[in-house]
């Protein structure tokens, strides 16, 4: 797998287009969405790299201060939509030891903004729709999230039994999609502000004044020797954040 910072995904869509600005290189367009991002809606920060492998080109989104990443391979199709065919995430089970409500937000909101990601490459190619063709394990990380969705199912593949998650980005649902996940975030902020009351881990890390930038790693040692003990906060659910 190598990295290439001149990938461009090839869609008819775009390739039969004159427009050069529809020509523009789809990683640098990918990389300036999640670059202008606004930092307020957001507990963690991201990044973007791109892989080429041989199931497809892969999106990696990276959450800055946990380390957790979510690979995505993703496939622009004749039949409109982009296809997702891996929705693998990395986390570190060290965090979920030290404050279980921290770790549980990482996954929440990494998992929103790889939706998000998708969803505006999906715009770029012009393509109508995202279908997630996954796992039952993958899909795991999605089953509570099924509100943002216009459609889930399940279907035998040659690849075995697999979940497709349909996300129409087509003007209305795409606001509708988008307002969806803001409310989900709103609600995220809300539960860690009240949690961090009892959470001297969280606390420390929400009013952290380079909470952008500083890696929780550093933050978890620093802790530790100001803290004999760590409480290990609640865990956070989807259902909870959705029903708030």
């Amino acid at each position: 797998m190598n990295s290439n910072n001149h990938f461009r995904i090839a869609s008819s869509g775009i390739g039969n287009n004159n427009d050069r600005h529809k020509e523009k290189n789809i990683l640098g367009l990918l990389k300036d969405c999640v670059a202008t991002w606004p930092q307020q809606e957001l507990v963690f920060s991201y990044d973007l790299t791109c892989l080429i492998s041989a199931s497809g080109p892969q999106l990696k989104l990276r959450q800055k201060q946990t380390g957790f990443s979510l690979t995505m391979t993703v496939q622009p199709l004749v039949n409109g939509a982009l296809q997702v065919s891996r929705f693998t995430l990395k986390e570190d089970l060290l965090l979920e030891d030290s404050c279980q409500s921290l770790y549980d937000a990482a996954l929440i909101e990494l998992v929103l903004q790889g939706l998000v990601i998708t969803a505006f490459c999906a715009q770029c190619l012009q393509k109508k729709r995202v279908n997630l063709v996954i796992s039952a394990e993958e899909a795991a990380h999605l089953t509570s999230l099924d509100e943002l969705f216009n459609l889930v199912s399940t279907h035998i593949t040659v690849d075995g039994k697999r979940q497709i998650f349909t996300l129409s980005v087509d003007n209305q649902d795409f606001s509708i999609f988008t307002d969806r996940v803001k409310t989900i975030k709103i609600c995220l902020h809300q539960q860690l502000w009240k949690l961090q009351r009892s959470d001297p881990f969280l606390r420390c890390y929400l009013h952290h004044s380079e909470r952008q930038e500083i890696p929780l790693s550093q933050l978890l040692v620093n802790q530790k020797k100001m803290e004999p003990k760590i409480t290990s906060g609640t865990v956070i659910t989807f259902p909870c954040i959705l029903k708030a």
